[in-house]
Parts: C-alpha cells; structure tokens; sequence
C-alpha cells in the first residue's frame, strides 16, 4: 500500500507505510505534520458539502458530538470544522488541559459520512481504538470518540435551518 501527504507547493511526498510518513516536504522543506495521509488505492472524496442536510420535509440534519452523560455536546456546523480548547466546543472544553487546543479535525464528505483526524498530543480513540495521528477514519453515527479523558457519542438531529 502507498500514500502521500500533498504539500501546499504541490508536491506529492509518497511513503509505503505510515510508520514512515514524511516530517518534511522533500522540495520546499514545509512541515507536513498538519497534512492528512491519503492511500493512493483508496483517494479520499472531494467533494464537501454543509454538515446541515436539508430533507425532504423541510427540516435539518446536524451532526453533534454528544458527551456520553448527555452533559453537553458540540454541533459540527461547518463542512470542516476544529474541536478543542479553541475550536468548536471551546466554550465547554476549555477547562479540560488534557484535550488540545486542536484536538481533532471533523470533516463532512457528501453523501458517504464524517472522517475524524487526530492533530491533539494525547490522542484520540473511536470506539476504544487509537487514532493514527494525522490520519482521517471515517466514523458513524453511534461510534464513540474519546478526545484523552473525555468520551463523545457521534449523533444526528433535527435542527432548525435558520440557526
């Protein structure tokens, strides 16, 4: 299996496991920590849409990160979006150290679900198992996601679609 982490100079630093991906862009020497690995056999999907879903009813979907004790949760209202100290869900995470201020990136790929990737230091787990640090997984509707000491259970709800 091959993958590369494509530089912003448009270089396609390729390596054949990921216990070899590259630090360091082999032209422009830019740092590749922040890029996500793609699997040459299996490309991600480009095509984004918003992470609200308009139904036939005229409702709204959302997705959410809801904390396992129903005690909060985080709406992912962009078709990327930031969880952490910083980003979505800062207002509820900030007194949490263990969690990053980045902890996670959560993307939404139209019509196929929601990819997870892990860009924290203490890592993160789905459905108990340790993410690969910078490397998206798909993830559903149900599956648990532990940011360090924290555990979320992603979920889908009506939403209002002016909100």
């Amino acid at each position: 299996m091959r993958y590369y982490k494509e530089c912003v100079c448009g270089t396609k630093n390729m390596f054949e496991s990921r216990a070899n991906t590259p630090q360091y862009c082999s032209v422009c020497d830019r740092s590749l920590l922040d890029i996500s690995s793609i699997d040459t056999e299996n490309p991600e999907p480009e095509d984004i849409v918003d992470v609200v879903v308009q139904e036939e009813c005229g409702c709204c979907k959302a997705f959410f990160l809801t904390e396992v004790n129903n005690a909060f949760r985080i709406r992912l209202n962009q078709p990327e979006c930031i969880v952490g100290r910083v980003g979505a869900g800062s207002e509820v995470l900030e007194n949490y150290h263990s969690i990053s201020r980045e902890h996670i990136t959560v993307k939404y790929r139209n019509n196929i679900g929601v990819l997870i990737e892990d860009t924290s230091r203490f890592g993160t787990y789905v459905n108990n198992v340790r993410l690969i640090k910078g490397v998206a997984q798909f993830i559903g509707i149900g599956d648990h996601v532990k940011l360090h000491e924290v555990e979320f259970i992603l979920t889908e709800d009506s939403v209002d679609a002016n909100k």
